[in-house]
């Protein structure tokens, strides 16, 4: 009986124990609520599931799809509240005046209730956020700061791991009859300027694509998708792999949306397609991209080959610096190259398909756009 009592009473004692440690952890860990869409137009489950990748136990995330449900929640709980807003619908649809109203008036409330404003469109870049025609609107409101929640660095590896985790396809790299894999789809300013540096005899022995209204290049169909090897479409089929045309090119030329810098990384599936496929890079993007992907823990190529265009701020003496880089290396042993770089393209992969630390920089993301420190 005496051993049935001291158990009882140590049990009692570790309860107590872990009471207390349970009212601390709710002290220290601060409640976050956030409103996924202030008028219903976005893609609601998308942007749920990549917020729930946060996974900084120091924070604990509430969230409604819709505006009303606020109505549900006892607000004074939360320590920091946001409420979100689609831009994608305001640029597709260019939102009427109903919309405008109504939101105006969803805003102001949510603002007088202590809601921080996050304009969002995962598909985009910081700078696109900022110009939107609904940060003109907020200004209507008298809202003078808000928050943007993009792309990132991290939205387009979310969406690609998702793809591709369960991949099992085998790259068979011993065979390279194309110098370079350089894949263009919108005619951006910085992508004409070296498409026409490298149309000469750069490119005579490799797989490139170009596509503007009077000038169309396609890949060989049996490099293209199978299933649109004929008319491979100009608008959607961004994140597919066809694995063959990687296999069978060298190095991977790719040209980002965002050639610019700003004051926040924009990193697309155009970086992460050579990683999944285990081939060496080079990327017109905006200065120091490379330096960010290595930021990430990414091992880039400056091992291999001179990586300082990296450095140029300007981005058409960047392209000018790549187009050199590019004639420099294109007749390069492929045995060689993949031998020299075979550690390289496997940390990559392996560091890409990690998904604690995607979630590490998802959470770093997520934090910078909220302002949560």
């Amino acid at each position: 009986m005496q051993v049935f009592i001291t158990n009882v009473g140590k049990f009692y004692y570790y309860i107590k124990i872990f009471a207390v440690f349970e009212t601390i952890l709710n002290i220290i860990m601060k409640k976050v609520y956030i409103i996924l869409d202030a008028m219903s137009t976005g893609d609601i489950p998308n942007v749920k599931h990549y917020l729930e990748q946060f996974n900084d136990p120091n924070y604990q995330f509430t969230m409604s799809n819709h505006y009303f449900e606020y109505e549900s929640q006892q607000l004074n709980q939360y320590d920091l509240k946001y409420m979100l807003i689609d831009t994608n619908f305001t640029t597709r649809f260019h939102a009427g005046s109903e919309y405008q109203t109504e939101l105006k008036r969803r805003v102001v409330s949510a603002h007088k209730m202590g809601f921080k404003i996050v304009l969002y469109n995962l598909w985009e870049n910081h700078q696109h956020q900022s110009h939107s025609n609904i940060a003109s609107l907020l200004e209507q409101c008298e809202i003078e700061t808000y928050h943007t929640l993009c792309g990132g660095r991290s939205y387009f590896w979310w969406m690609m791991y998702n793809l591709y985790n369960n991949w099992d396809h085998t790259f068979n790299h011993n065979h390279k009859p194309f110098d370079f894999l350089y894949l263009n789809k919108r005619p951006r300013e910085a992508r004409q300027y070296l498409y026409k540096l490298l149309k000469g005899n750069t490119l005579d022995h490799s797989l490139y694509t170009w596509w503007d209204d009077n000038h169309r290049i396609k890949l060989p169909e049996q490099y293209e998708l199978p299933q649109h090897s004929k008319e491979y479409p100009r608008m959607g089929l961004d994140q597919t792999i066809h694995p063959l045309p990687y296999e069978h090119s060298k190095i991977n030329v790719a040209t980002e949306t965002v050639t610019e810098r700003t004051n926040k990384p924009f990193i697309t599936e155009k970086i992460w397609k050579p990683i999944i496929c285990y081939q060496p890079f080079v990327v017109l993007g905006y200065c120091h991209y490379l330096k960010d992907l290595k930021s990430m823990g990414f091992k880039t190529f400056d091992s291999v080959w001179d990586e300082s265009y990296d450095n140029i701020i300007d981005t058409y003496q960047r392209a000018d610096s790549i187009a050199e880089l590019m004639q420099k290396i294109k007749n390069i042993d492929s045995d060689a190259l993949y031998e020299q770089t075979d550690s390289i393209r496997k940390h990559n992969r392996d560091r890409f398909f990690n998904r604690e630390i995607m979630c590490d920089v998802i959470t770093q993301d997520i934090k910078l756009a909220f302002e949560i420190y």
